[in-house]
């Protein structure tokens, strides 16, 4: 099975490659989620290493609750690379590696083989997945429903990989009685279900709204929103609830509010620049009274979004996973 965000988890997985850019934000987000939720990051050996401790001290935020592994990649966007943490009947976990989606894979081999390293020094088993697949493309409740863009259909397809291949994998991993495929926001670069959803609960789903800024995809979104109202959960029909997008852009598409962080009982929730501060205020106290008792914490994301991605984009999170003080080191790292 695979968890839900908001459940329990026992860490955090960023990557720091040598960055010229997004590292001011993986800070703050490390700063704001080690207070709840240990944190494992990979950072190539040598001169990466040396800037993320610097920073990290500069920071202020205690190494006690951060491990560092030195694990190569080219990007920040782990939540694409990543592995999915899976927990098998005994809740044991297994670490599931899809087939490699990026069109500069053969470049990128770090990325692509970043799960397996992984895997090996954290010494927990790996499955490797027969489909393409993002972790950004998939949403669960943790108690059987699944929400997947069909941009990932579409890819698979592009690839000779049917929908019924890609439906059972998900369900095989997740443990989902039922996959839904979303519509994804048009000229949105990622195509990913987290740039305007997220479950905050078994029976709750946050949808973003875009009435008044981009009629073409508020009406994407209102039919997602549709089709997802009254779904039976184990808790009762689902609840959508709406908060508004971040506006549009004229250099990039713009931001999300659903592309957040969930770090145990700390919610990271991504900010722009160009936000009006009330339609900021409405969404930082809609997620409050959804998360009662959770710490509510945004972090301004534009440098983020200038690049396609936000706070889960890159994070991954980690269930029941070990964390080791001397981890195996595979050749070649």
């Amino acid at each position: 099975d695979l968890r839900a965000e908001f459940e329990r988890q026992n860490a955090l997985l960023f990557v720091w490659p040598d960055l010229a850019w997004g590292g001011d934000v993986l800070i703050k987000a490390i700063k704001a989620a080690h207070e709840t939720t240990p944190i494992v990051i990979g950072a190539s050996a040598g001169r990466a290493q040396v800037d993320l401790k610097e920073r990290l001290a500069l920071a202020d935020v205690s190494l006690e609750q951060i491990q560092i592994l030195p694990l190569e990649t080219t990007s920040i966007w782990v939540r694409d690379f990543g592995p999915l943490t899976v927990l098998r009947l005994d809740g044991s976990p297994i670490l599931a590696d899809s087939m490699y989606w990026h069109d500069q894979a053969l470049s990128r081999f770090d990325e692509d083989a970043l799960p397996l390293f992984l895997g090996r020094m954290l010494r927990e088993p790996i499955c490797r997945l027969p489909i393409l697949f993002e972790g950004g493309a998939l949403l669960t409740n943790g108690d059987g429903l699944c929400l997947v863009p069909t941009s990932t259909l579409v890819k698979n397809q592009k690839h000779g990989l049917s929908e019924e291949l890609v439906t059972a994998t998900i369900q095989r991993i997740t443990g989902a009685r039922r996959v839904v495929y979303l519509e994804p926001l048009r000229h949105e670069p990622t195509q990913h279900v987290d740039w305007f959803a997220t479950f905050t609960s078994v029976n709750t789903v946050v949808i973003g709204d875009y009435t008044g800024i981009d009629p073409e995809n508020a009406a994407i979104l209102d039919r997602n929103a549709k089709l997802l109202s009254g779904i039976e959960t184990s808790q009762g029909p689902l609840n959508v609830v709406r908060i508004p997008q971040p506006p549009r852009e004229r250099d990039f598409f713009g931001g999300s509010y659903t592309n957040v962080i969930y770090a145990n009982g700390t919610l990271l929730v991504p900010t722009w620049r160009s936000a009006p501060p009330s339609t900021e205020k409405k969404v930082l106290s809609t997620y409050q009274r959804l998360l009662p008792g959770w710490k509510i914490v945004p972090i301004e994301c534009t440098e983020l979004g200038r690049r396609a991605g936000a706070l889960r984009c890159a994070s991954m999170n980690l269930f029941r996973v070990r964390r080791v003080e001397n981890p195996i080191t595979p050749s070649g790292t």
